[in-house]
Order: C-alpha cells, then sequence, then structure tokens
C-alpha cells in the first residue's frame, strides 16, 4: 500500500467539513530487518542505516521498537559545523556537550566569537578548543563584525554540507545523520530543518514558540520512528536555528546576504535564492533539536523580524503566500498531526487510548467529561469507527488537539509505536466490523503491555438492539445468552449491524475473558445482567455510578389544579414511544393531565394530546420545568438503561419521578425520597398510579 494524504468529506453532525486522510501509516514508520550479523533500516524503501553485529553486541536483546545506535558513518560524508557566539553564556555548556557526545558523523567545528563583551566567553570557548583538540577550529573577531559577516566568515573556510547552529540550541543523539540524510539522498536539497519547539513553521505541538519541559532524548526516541516522504515536503525557507546546508547549493547560490545584519531572515533569503537555482528545502521529520529562540539577540528581535521581512517580501513577492501555503499542505498537516501524537506521547504523563462511536449522546458526554480530566497531564487518544468504515481519530493534551482520518488497519501500527497506560472501550457501536476492532485491540495490548478497561454504556456486547429489546419491541429478561438462538429479531434492521450472533457473542466473550481487564458498570443493575449473562466478568465488574455534571437549581411550581407530568429526553422505541403513543390515547379520558415531551420523540409521530418542546439544554432544563408547571418526571424507558442521565436530572430538580422497575433508573429512583417504581409496564396502569401518587 503506497502512503498518500487525500481529503476525506465529512457530515458529521450535519456540518460539512473538510478533514486530512493519512493512509499507509506502517511507511510512515521504520522498516528493519534484522540478520544474523546484520540490522538495517529502510525509510520508503531506502536503506537508511546499516549495522554489523561488531557495532551492536546486544543486538539480541533489542526488540523492533527500539532506536537503532548511530548509522554506519562510512555510508555517510564528513559535515562542517557552524557556530556564532555573541554572548549567550549560560547555553554553551549545555550546546558544546552535546555536539561532544551526540553527533554521530565525523565534522569539523567552526566556532566565531564576535568580540562577546561577556568577559566569560572566550576562556570557556578556549576550554572547548582543548576538550575538541582538531576537530574544532576557533576564530575570535577582534571587533563585532555582526551575526552574518561572522557566519560568512565560517562559511569560506567550509568544504563539506554545513550546519549552522545558534548558542541557544541543545542536540539529541544520533541528530547528524538524521539531519543530513535528504541531503545525503537528493543533491537537489538545499536546506534541512528538524522539528523543534521553537522553530516557528517546524515547531511541535504548535507553529511558533512553545514552552519545552519533556525530556529531549524521550521525544527523539519517538520521533525518530517517524519517516516522511520529505522529497514531496518543499518549504519556502529554512529555519537557521539548526539547519543543514548542501555544499552545492552554497556554492551556487553563494553565502548570506550582509543586509540582514545581525540575523533573522537571512537564512529565508538563501533558502529563496537556492529555489530559484533548481533546489528545495525540506524537513527533517525525525529529528527533534531543543531551542532557547531569542536567547541570541534578546528583545531587538521584533524590531528586526519586522524589518527584515519587508525586505523579504519586497524581494519574494510569493513568499508570504507560500509561508500559509506550506501550513496547509495536506501532506505536511497529517504528518505534523502524526509527529504531534508522537511527541505529546513522550512528554505527557500516561498516555489513554479511548473507542468510541460517533452517535454522541450520554456515552460521548461521559467520555469528554473524563477526557477533560485526564488530558491535564496526560495524552488521551480517541478513535472514532464510522459506518463508512474509515476512522476519526482526535487527541488532546493540556489546550493541545487535533484530528485526523486514518483506515482501520493503520491504529494498530500507530498504537505500537505509543507507550500506552490504559486502553478504554467506551463504546463500539458506530464500528463496522466490531469483533475485527477486538481482534484487534488483543493485539494492541499483547504490543504495549497496556490495560483495557470496557465501558457498559449499553448492552451491545449481548445483542445489536444495544437496548436488548425484542421482535415484539420489549425488554427480553434473558438468563443465558443460549435463548438468543431463538430470536426472532431482524438483525439487519438493528443499529448494529452484524450477520451471525452467535459468532458476535462469542468474540465479546473472548475478549472479556482474555483481554478485558476491568468492566466499569454504572448501575447495580448492569453489574447483574452483566454477571448473568457474561460469567467470566463477574471478578472483573466495578459499580461506578455517573456523577454529576453539574447540580440544577430547583424549580419553583406555583400551585395549580391537575396534574401535569414531563418526560425528558429523545423518545424512541427502547425509551418508550410506543407506550406514549398509547397513552397519547388515553389523556382524552383523564381530565386536567397533560403530558409534555421536554425533548422529542425519534419519529414523526402524530400524538394528539402530548406536547412536544424539541431539544433542551441542562442549562435551561429549570425554566423548562417551570413554565409547563411539572408535578412529575416520567421515565417511560421499557429498558434497563445502564444508567438514566434523564433520571438523574429528574432527581437533581427535586421534584417527583416515577420509573419502570428496570435497571439503573430504577436504581436510582429506589434511593430518591419523592421516586415510584412502576411494577407493571403497562400505560394505563403506570398512568394511575402516577396519578395517585402525585395526589398523595
Amino acid at each position: 500500500m503506497q502512503w498518500f494524504i487525500r481529503r476525506a468529506e465529512s457530515t458529521e453532525n450535519h456540518i460539512k467539513t473538510v478533514r486530512y486522510f493519512l493512509r499507509g501509516t506502517h511507511l510512515l514508520l521504520e522498516k528493519k530487518q534484522w540478520g544474523i550479523n546484520f540490522r538495517q533500516t529502510f525509510v520508503l524503501g531506502i536503506r537508511t542505516s546499516y549495522h554489523l553485529k561488531s557495532e551492536c553486541t546486544t543486538i539480541n536483546k533489542l526488540d523492533t521498537n527500539e532506536l537503532f545506535s548511530a548509522p554506519n558513518t562510512d555510508a555517510f560524508f564528513p559535515i562542517d559545523l557552524i557556530v556564532p557566539v555573541y554572548n549567550g553564556f549560560e547555553y554553551l555548556d549545555n550546546l558544546f556537550t552535546s555536539i561532544k557526545e551526540n553527533t554521530d558523523l565525523d565534522y569539523q567545528l567552526f566556532v566565531v566569537n564576535d568580540a562577546s563583551p561577556d568577559e566569560r566567553v572566550s576562556p570557556l570557548l578556549k576550554k572547548y578548543l582543548r576538550i575538541f583538540g582538531d576537530k574544532m577550529h576557533l576564530i575570535e573577531n577582534e571587533h563585532n563584525l555582526g551575526f552574518l559577516k561572522s557566519v560568512n566568515l565560517a562559511l569560506q573556510k567550509t568544504k563539506n554540507h554545513v550546519v549552522l547552529i545558534n548558542t541557544d540550541v541543545i542536540l539529541p543523539k544520533n541528530w547528524a545523520s538524521r539531519l543530513l540524510f535528504p541531503i545525503k539522498q537528493d543533491p537537489k536539497v538545499a536546506s534541512v530543518t528538524p522539528f523543534s519547539n521553537c522553530a516557528t513553521i517546524f515547531s511541535l505541538p504548535n507553529i511558533g514558540d512553545n514552552t519545552f519541559n519533556g525530556d529531549l532524548e524521550s521525544v527523539n526516541q519517538s520521533l525518530s520512528r517517524l519517516n516522511a516522504p520529505f522529497n514531496k515536503l518543499h518549504f519556502p525557507t529554512g529555519v537557521g536555528f539548526c539547519m543543514a546546508m548542501n555544499q552545492k547549493a552554497i556554492a551556487k547560490v553563494g553565502y548570506f546576504d550582509e543586509i540582514f545584519e545581525r540575523g533573522y531572515g537571512e537564512e529565508s533569503d538563501w533558502c529563496q535564492r537556492a529555489i530559484k537555482k533548481g533546489f528545495y528545502n525540506t524537513i527533517a521529520a525525525n529529528l527533534f533539536v531543543w531551542h532557547k529562540h531569542g536567547a541570541s539577540f534578546g528583545a531587538e528581535k521584533f524590531k528586526m523580524i519586522e524589518r527584515h521581512l519587508g525586505i523579504i517580501n519586497g524581494r519574494y513577492k510569493n513568499y508570504a503566500k507560500d509561508v500559509k501555503k506550506i501550513q496547509t499542505n495536506e501532506t505536511y498537516l497529517a504528518l505534523r498531526g502524526f509527529a504531534n501524537i508522537l511527541y505529546l506521547n513522550s512528554i505527557a504523563k500516561n498516555t489513554f487510548v479511548w473507542f468510541n462511536h460517533t452517535w454522541g449522546g450520554g456515552a460521548e458526554m461521559y467520555a469528554q467529561s473524563k477526557i477533560k480530566t485526564l488530558c491535564q497531564d496526560s495524552l488521551c487518544i480517541t478513535f472514532y469507527g464510522t459506518i463508512s468504515g474509515y476512522v476519526r481519530m482526535a487527541w488532546q493534551y493540556k489546550d493541545y488537539s487535533g484530528t485526523l482520518y486514518i483506515e482501520h488497519d493503520d491504529i494498530k501500527n500507530i498504537a505500537k509505536n505509543l507507550k500506552i497506560s490504559s486502553i478504554i472501550i467506551n463504546s463500539l457501536a458506530s464500528w463496522t466490523d466490531i469483533p475485527a476492532t477486538l481482534h484487534l485491540i488483543a493485539e494492541i495490548k499483547k504490543l504495549t503491555q497496556c490495560d483495557v478497561s470496557f465501558r457498559a454504556h449499553d448492552f451491545m456486547p449481548m445483542c445489536p438492539s444495544i437496548c436488548m429489546i425484542n421482535h415484539n419491541c420489549s425488554y427480553c429478561a434473558i438468563a443465558s445468552l443460549k435463548q438468543c438462538e431463538h430470536c426472532a429479531l431482524n438483525l439487519s434492521k438493528q443499529q448494529i449491524k452484524i450477520k451471525n450472533l452467535k459468532e458476535y457473542q462469542s468474540a465479546w466473550g473472548n475478549f472479556f475473558s482474555n483481554t478485558c481487564n476491568e468492566i466499569i458498570v454504572f448501575s447495580d443493575s448492569s453489574r447483574k445482567i452483566f454477571s448473568t449473562l457474561y460469567p467470566q466478568t463477574r471478578d472483573k465488574i466495578r459499580v461506578i455510578p455517573h456523577q454529576p455534571i453539574s447540580t440544577l437549581r430547583h424549580p419553583v411550581i406555583p400551585k395549580h389544579n391537575g396534574i401535569n407530568i414531563g418526560i425528558l429526553g429523545a423518545i424512541h422505541e427502547a425509551k418508550g414511544l410506543n407506550l406514549l403513543v398509547q397513552l397519547d390515547t388515553l389523556l382524552k379520558h383523564y381530565k386536567n393531565v397533560t403530558i409534555t415531551i421536554i425533548g422529542y420523540t425519534s419519529k414523526q409521530c402524530r400524538l394528539k394530546h402530548i406536547t412536544q418542546t424539541g431539544k433542551y439544554t441542562r442549562e435551561n432544563l429549570p425554566e423548562m420545568i417551570e413554565q409547563h408547571n411539572i408535578d412529575i418526571i416520567f421515565i417511560p424507558s421499557i429498558w434497563p438503561e445502564t444508567f438514566s442521565y434523564t433520571t438523574q436530572e429528574a432527581i437533581e430538580l427535586g421534584i417527583k419521578c416515577a420509573c419502570f422497575n428496570l435497571g439503573g433508573q430504577a436504581d436510582q429512583v429506589q434511593k430518591y425520597s419523592k421516586g415510584l417504581i412502576i411494577d407493571k409496564i403497562d400505560a394505563e396502569y403506570a398512568l394511575n398510579e402516577i396519578i395517585t401518587f402525585c395526589n398523595t
């Protein structure tokens, strides 16, 4: 399968949007081959590293997710490093130590001290001159020449490909081979820039300046697995904080234009000139370099940026447009999305992977509520299955978030490259092949050694109707899944499309036995149902009732004649729609009794005597109750809800509440002093019980 990006038209929530669709993620990751005496890495069919056994004595102890050690330098070439220095004493130790310890290619280091007024700088540079020995060349300017003249002075002394490095930089292990790889592969590459926390359009997680509080090596271990098609990513500029420059391009383009004096804009001008000479600028997506940004020049940078951007835009009319264009480039957006996931995974305290449906409702409210809390210190990645077969992948960490569309097969490849703390199966209702997804989750667990938790928002593991409603539109209180063999339910008409119920239930049974570590249910009723129908879940179940999102105020209902019954939510068959149709017929015989649906029915059924208000929000619910003088909330659901949000809302409102003796709604109402449990599911019986209860 080839790696490419395409646009995906989405009409979720009735809003047409354009997303970016990522296919073939396995080609974005290192493909590693092992032999008795060697190992090698391929990226997009190109061998990027080769190691003899003598270079790696622990070869048999390594796994496919470990980083490779430094590539064989014979396969590359010597490089020249240029470090212009003007003060910045506090950064120099970290910079030179990282060059000394982490550079994996043969190099010559050219350091230019531009008459730094800080008297500590020169002695420190001479100290490192002794440490580096003949690898370092120190140029001491007698007078301050400025940043660009100092760089150009060093460029004149170079013979190889060049890396321009700012003083406020820390380089990770094996950085050089990754940065120079595009130049090695394609002589038309003029410059290469890595990802960084502060590198404008090359910054992670957001474009611009980002605070970095992570571990540099951990971030690089994550990003080193990422391999972008660099030849398909052409940038209008590189960023000079750590920029590789092709010696062939330097020969044709020349040095930096000294009109830019102390910097900012000089690399953009050089890169634009290189483009005119037939070169292109690209990215080393598998490398992350720490950058302080602005430490070299202080507060004056903003004035210089404005002045120098004016020069750039005057010389290159399409420059500003090209900078905006690359930021919306489909390939780059998908790459950034995937890079951000790897980056955030390495700095977050934990990573939680959620599997969810796209139908919204209480399950989605629950997930978003939990994610809002978790993402304060952990990365949350949610895979949403769709009826079209593609998967929407959303992620959130603190204020960072994003979305990509991927194939089902890509999930495993993404997950196996992450450090995952836990997988939460919130709902698989909208996934096209649930047994295949359960098998996928089992594979991910095996690869990552993470825990797997299931949330029982409904009864989809037992029945594709989700609510265990049979063909007669009534709840089937079965004692064993064997009874399902005689079920007359039309599988093709259910929300979850399956062909074989026995195989479907068997897949869930295997999941609960061998993959799932815990099952969280939200009511004692659900615990009993799960432990009865899937006995292997008994020791894994925890009952954790939902907590209210916020407390609703108690409505003030004035004295009035009659009884006004309220029904909350979206009412479909499982929620008691057929019962409401019967109540609508009965109401003409009951004077001074009204029924108001604060919500709506799922069908355009003609209710003559029952009023429907349409959708409501939690915030305006007390006002709606007051507007219709509601005396009691009736929950007409005919299935044992795992937890009833509408029942919870009724209890929070402080008014009377009634429901049938089923499920989570009954568990909630039984503990409520103003609650009524109706033992018989019958419209007339229920109505009479409610009237009697309200009159006492």
